[in-house]
């Protein structure tokens, strides 16, 4: 894909590749070593109550866009469920298990739930493409397979807190998702994010391996300190492989 540059563009898990959130003016800031070439644009937060997309399409002529859209609504919307326990079989990977013991909710019914925090993209990519730009979508952070780091992290975050008040819970025992179910929400947003790029003639780039433990958590190694997050090492490889998914000899059937 002939393109002079990637420009990375998205909300939180920008940060991991280099890109600060906000910032009084916009402005293209280099990430990485410099062996990609990659900019990422600084300012406008939060995404939607600004013109921070109107800003990235501004720029995206000649460019490959790099998308990384949302990415924690696993944890935003099922991560506290003290009266709403769930769970559901995942067709892409039906060797996974459902809890019998749990209501069994269609996966489609995921499917549509989570899709409502993907319906701004498309005017987004279409805006890319009609200014000149190449949109491929990044897969997000996997979940973090370790409870005991997950229930530590939302102590410390004012997001949970506020959000265990309005629920009326306690952190400290409230019972949280366990790490499968959260897995398997976060594919299904993976597989979304893979059908919107499939419908606007985009790319989609899945999580690396590499990344990855063996059952498909974020490795401990790319931890952030906080529940959702990945760290900086995560972001450099992360970069390393997007260099590589976009050269032209790349096989994008296979996955990294």
């Amino acid at each position: 894909m002939p393109t002079c540059s990637i420009l990375i563009a998205g909300h939180s898990h920008v940060t991991a590749l280099g890109v600060p959130l906000v910032r009084e003016t916009y402005e293209l800031r280099q990430v990485g070593n410099g062996k990609v070439p990659a900019f990422g644009l600084v300012g406008g937060w939060p995404r939607e109550d600004t013109d921070y997309w109107q800003e990235v399409a501004s720029r995206s002529n000649g460019r490959t866009v790099a998308i990384l859209w949302r990415g924690n609504q696993h944890f935003h919307h099922f991560l506290i469920m003290p009266t709403n326990d769930f769970d559901f079989v995942l067709e892409s990977e039906p060797h996974l298990d459902a809890d019998p013991a749990k209501p069994i909710v269609p996966e489609a019914t995921i499917i549509e739930f989570m899709r409502t925090d993907m319906v701004d993209l498309d005017a987004i990519i279409e805006a890319i493409h009609g200014a000149g730009g190449q949109v491929v979508l990044c897969g997000t952070p996997p979940p973090k397979g370790d409870p005991a780091f997950v229930r530590s992290s939302i102590l410390r975050e004012s997001y949970f807190g506020r959000a265990a008040a309005k629920l009326g819970v306690d952190l400290e025992t409230v019972e949280i998702s366990p790490p499968l179910l959260l897995y398997k929400l976060w594919t299904v947003m993976q597989n979304s994010l893979r059908d919107v790029a499939d419908r606007h003639g985009a790319l989609f780039m899945p999580v690396p391996r590499r990344l990855r433990t063996p059952d498909g958590f974020l490795h401990p190694d790319y931890y952030a300190n906080d529940a959702t997050h990945a760290n900086q090492a995560y972001g450099d490889v992360m970069l390393e492989e997007l260099g590589q998914f976009l050269s032209p000899d790349m096989d994008r059937s296979v996955e990294s």
